[in-house]
């Protein structure tokens, strides 16, 4: 919105301040009138007196008609006889129509200045409709980044949430392996036992009735160990099976952190993006404050030629080699400002290859924010198959602690049968002799069984430490968790940075608006602006009750004498802009010679002064002319 507007205020005052140079300097052209001693001797009595004032210094502007037919009038150069009557000559005639003929070129061109700005204006319009939907599309864009910012909350949640079973089953998992140990002590205790009944037997071998007994129970003491280390083998199975399983999961949680690593590059790089484009919005701001600055150096340059060509036209002589060189400054002057007209040309294409680059930035900001909902969407599914691999993992351990149980049971049974068979050994010994042979072969049975409990005994304490290995593992994980998660945050802190100098930018957009709004007050509507013809009647007011005070006199001290000309130009500048927004003739600056009745009759063939003094009572306290006065010719 800031710049299109600023550009289009900047169109409409360049040309216009081109339009009044070349009015003004087509002023030039007029021909010196030589009746104006019969118009003096014409006069009726009833004619309004001139203030004529004792001053020593006069200055002559030129009437601009908004038709383009100018006229100008100086009574200095009015003949000293008034009885005789002075008649045009042939060079006089053709001189006029020489000028005639500049004037009407000067018209044509000046219509064509009128319908490019026209143009430049419908094309300002669409550019400032565009911005307008560009702006909606950039809320809407913020409103989606908040949401992002909301889901991104909720997601970090349900990651503590995750990060707090997973504590919780590391809990159950200890308690589980505490479990083992006492199990483990208690088979320990058991071997013990055992070898505490193997002694007895030796000791039975004195009675052999007694020791055949004791050896058939024996056997199924055997057989029972045997059950028991086969039920034993299972349990290291199971604890390998869940060994696998954790290495699996560890596997897993490795993977989560590489993707939360890439999701963090990604940040980064979109973090990085937005930088960007905050710098390119920072260049942007400058460039528009720098074509502002650029603008109103155009203004005050416009401005200084504009009092420059007041001073030509003061001191501009009647003749006719002066009358040329001047149609040769203004041949200058229109180049110029047809070239003034291609530069603007130019910077409406630059204009709108800006508002091109700011769409494809937007196009780039949606596709951003889409990839960022898919990584969003990504992490979700993440997260839940997170939670049903916790939910697996309980189930595996109310699993291991079913078995745990049941072995539990098993073993409590063993030890009633150990009772049972301690019993039987009391009551049966005899029949030893027979079976030694048996009951050696069941001590080789008994020794490999037990090579067999001494190695599954290493299997499992290797389990155990691999175990070991994997919880170290898990802290270093969780230790990265929580390194990322701080630089989240840190990215979370930029961003906020990145926001706020948004914001300050914004602001500054919003000031540039504001000055343009009040440069707009002090133009016409016609030219662009807000300015009504009532209120720049009252600035006239203000400005003519200002000079009231001198009475068409310059005061003689430079400060007064700068301060009295940047009024009097005042007053000129308000009383054309109100001229054009009127469709008056033109405007005239009085001198001490002039008067009203005169002025009319030069310009509607009749003495009608009242129509001009009601058209200019906002200026003129009385119906006379006042030196230095802009008045409108209506």
């Amino acid at each position: 919105m800031s710049f299109t507007s600023i550009f289009s205020y900047r169109n409409i005052n360049i040309l216009s301040y081109v339009s009044i140079a070349i009015l003004g300097f087509a002023l030039l052209f007029t021909p010196p009138i030589s009746l104006a001693g019969e118009m003096q001797d014409n006069e009726p009595a009833t004619d309004t007196p001139v203030s004529q004032d004792n001053s020593t210094t006069s200055s002559y502007t030129p009437e601009v008609n908004t038709t383009n037919k100018i006229q100008s009038q100086d009574t200095q150069s009015t003949p000293a006889k008034n009885d005789t009557q002075s008649t045009p000559t042939k060079d006089d005639i053709q001189a006029l129509s020489a000028k005639d003929a500049t004037i009407s070129k000067l018209q044509a061109q000046l219509q064509q200045l009128q319908s490019q700005n026209a143009k430049l204006q419908t094309d300002i319009k669409k550019q400032q409709h565009q911005l307008t939907q560009t702006n909606k599309v950039l809320q809407a864009t913020r409103l989606i980044v908040v949401n992002l910012q909301t889901i991104n909350k909720k997601a970090h949640n349900d990651i503590t949430t995750v990060r707090e079973d997973f504590a919780k089953q590391k809990q159950v998992l200890d308690e589980t392996t505490q479990a083992l140990d006492v199990e483990q002590k208690k088979t320990k205790e058991l071997q013990a036992k055992l070898v505490a009944s193997q002694d007895e037997a030796t000791k039975l071998r004195q009675n052999l009735a007694k020791m055949r007994e004791n050896l058939g129970i024996a056997l199924k003491s055997l057989t029972n160990e045997q059950q028991a280390v086969a039920r034993f083998q299972g349990i290291v199975e199971t604890a390998q099976k869940l060994n696998v399983e954790l290495r699996q999961d560890l596997n897993t949680q490795q993977s989560k952190l590489v993707d939360t690593n890439k999701n963090l590059d990604t940040k980064r790089e979109e973090l990085e993006a937005a930088t960007i484009a905050l710098e390119t919005e920072r260049q942007t701001t400058a460039k528009l404050q720098t074509k502002l600055q650029q603008f109103q150096d155009t203004i005050n340059s416009v401005h200084q030629e504009v009092t420059t060509v007041r001073q030509e036209l003061d001191t501009a002589n009647n003749a006719l080699e002066t009358e040329r060189e001047n149609t040769a400054k203004l041949q200058t002057k229109l180049q110029q400002a047809q070239d003034t007209i291609n530069s603007v040309r130019q910077e409406v294409t630059t204009v709108r290859q800006e508002l091109d680059t700011a769409n494809n930035a937007l196009e780039t900001e949606r596709e951003t924010t889409a990839k960022l909902q898919t990584k969003l969407q990504q992490s979700q599914d993440t997260i839940k198959t997170a939670h049903q691999e916790v939910t697996t993992v309980r189930q595996k351990l109310d699993t291991a602690n079913n078995a745990l149980d049941t072995e539990r049971e098993t073993t409590a049974k063993l030890q009633t049968q150990l009772q049972q068979a301690q019993d039987n050994i009391k009551s049966t010994r005899q029949e030893v002799t027979t079976v030694r042979q048996e009951l050696d072969t069941a001590n080789t049975t008994l020794e490999t069984e037990r090579q067999t409990t001494t190695k599954l005994q290493i299997e499992a304490n290797k389990a155990y430490s691999t175990i070991k290995k994997l919880r170290k593992d898990i802290a270093t994980q969780t230790q990265q968790l929580t390194a990322t998660t701080k630089t989240i945050d840190t990215e979370r802190q930029e961003k906020a940075k990145l926001q706020q100098q948004l914001q300050q930018t914004t602001v500054k957009v919003t000031e540039l608006e504001q000055n343009l709004a009040a440069t707009k007050a002090l133009l016409p509507e016609t030219q662009g602006g807000t300015a009504t013809v009532e209120s720049l009647q009252a600035t006239a007011r203000t400005i003519a009750e200002s000079l009231a005070p001198y009475r068409g006199r310059t005061p003689r001290d430079t400060v007064a004498r700068e301060q009295y000309n940047t009024k009097v130009a005042q007053l000129a500048q308000t009383q054309l802009q109100i001229a054009i927004a009127t469709g008056a003739r033109g405007v005239r600056r009085l001198h001490r010679s002039d008067s009203l009745s005169r002025i009319a009759y030069y310009n509607y063939g009749r003495r009608d002064w009242r129509k001009i003094y009601n058209a200019n009572k906002y200026v003129l306290k009385a119906p006379r002319a006042v030196a230095d006065i802009t008045i409108i010719i209506p």
